[in-house]
């Protein structure tokens, strides 16, 4: 029998596949819940707009109209929604209202459709969608999960991974070992097997008789991410760390749980398979030719996105400019704009022109010479590094207010 085969054989009656379905189910639904508390938590200024100062980027410029009363109320209701699924994880409207609640905010500011909330949402839904054919849902999941793997590793094979991105990330643990002979060789033969490496984990989580395998290779990724990322090392965007911890334990209740030789998909068409398909396996793919978002696209530390930085003038008075940003300003007067977004709200910018636009923006208001601020655009870098990347230079403040463009333009 071929893998391909293997990966999708029908798995028998309702009955067979029922024994702990049902268990593993509400197990995951209070995992994301709790895990999407916590990104909350870390993430609060995001959504509570007060005392925000990297703007909104909208979907609907309506939304905006928003007051910002609403926002603690909103806010407090999303948490005590996600503790009532962590009570009882089969009250379907308190997920339907997560799912809603998660979706009204991302059409509010595209900031907020991270990889992680994308997940979070679409996991709580399918939870409660799919409560009547179980098996369906944890399909469902099954495909998101291993979809992320692949596109993570996919969109790493790039020259600005290899070069830049991989050094940096892994310079907390290069250190110690910098010193030995061939460690430069080898970290350089590691940074082009990473994203083979990653994107083995998602093929393979779909082979029964490879899993197991799968999981120990994701959980030496993770020991390594939190490593680079954590406390230890650059303790830097510390929101992806509980995100990681719950993509290794879905991962585990998803995958090892199974029966030896079952398969990880039931081939019975499903509008929750489906969907799962849809949005994590083939959308993905639309980025390759500019049709689809970076981030919905697993680009997270792949160095294969945009990116923009700010430069004001010489002349502009540093002591004006909000506390919590001086140290980020060079010397020469720029600032990049994830950088901003990261120290501003403790999530990293959603790499996409328009939102570094908009975003951008809310710095206009502190500065004396608004006129004179550029904001530098950067496209993503080619392929194969054989040229750098095409950039343009505009205007950061607008004096006939906001941009009326799309975000998808």
């Amino acid at each position: 029998m071929s893998v391909f085969q293997s990966i999708f054989r029908q798995v028998g009656s309702d009955n067979s596949e029922s024994r702990n379905d049902s268990a593993d189910l509400d197990f995951i639904l209070r995992l994301t819940s709790f895990s999407y508390i916590i990104t909350l938590a870390l993430t609060w200024k995001v959504y509570v707009r007060v005392d925000r100062l990297f703007a909104p980027a909208p979907v609907v410029h309506s939304l905006l109209s928003v007051p910002y009363s609403v926002d603690i109320p909103l806010f407090g209701s999303m948490l005590a929604l996600l503790v009532v699924l962590i009570v009882k994880p089969r009250l379907h409207a308190a997920a339907y209202a997560v799912a809603g609640i998660g979706t009204f905010w991302a059409l509010q500011d595209l900031l907020r459709l991270q990889p992680y909330t994308m997940m979070y949402i679409f996991t709580i839904f399918i939870s409660a969608f799919s409560r009547q054919m179980r098996h369906h849902g944890l399909s469902a999941l099954r495909v998101m999960v291993s979809s992320v793997y692949f596109w993570a590793g996919f969109n790493k094979l790039n020259a600005s991974f290899i070069i830049t991105i991989f050094p940096w990330f892994v310079l907390p643990i290069y250190q110690p070992f910098s010193a030995l002979p061939g460690a430069g060789f080898i970290f350089i033969l590691l940074g082009i097997l990473t994203p083979l490496f990653e994107l083995a984990i998602g093929i393979l989580l779909l082979i029964p008789v490879y899993r197991k395998t799968a999981c120990v290779m994701a959980l030496f990724m993770l020991a390594i991410v939190l490593c680079c990322l954590g406390p230890v090392g650059w303790n830097w965007n510390n929101v992806v760390w509980p995100w990681n911890i719950y993509l290794l334990i879905t991962e585990y209740i998803l995958f090892i749980r199974l029966r030896a030789g079952e398969p990880a998909i039931h081939r019975s068409p499903n509008l929750s398979l489906i969907s799962s398909i849809a949005i994590f396996s083939l959308a993905p793919a639309l980025a390759l030719f500019g049709l689809w978002h970076a981030y919905p696209s697993f680009r997270l530390y792949s160095g294969n996105t945009r990116s923009a930085v700010i430069s004001l003038p010489e002349n502009e008075p540093r002591s004006e400019l909000p506390e919590h940003l001086a140290d980020l300003i060079q010397s020469d007067g720029r600032l990049d704009v994830t950088d901003f977004a990261v120290r501003d709200l403790n999530m990293a910018v959603y790499p996409e022109d328009y939102v570094f636009r908009m975003g951008a923006r809310g710095l206009c208001r502190y500065l004396h010479f608004p006129s004179k601020a550029r904001l530098r655009l950067t496209d993503i870098p080619d392929f194969l590094r054989r040229t750098a990347p095409a950039s343009k230079d505009e205007p950061l403040c607008l004096s006939n207010g906001p941009d009326p463009e799309s975000p998808n333009q």
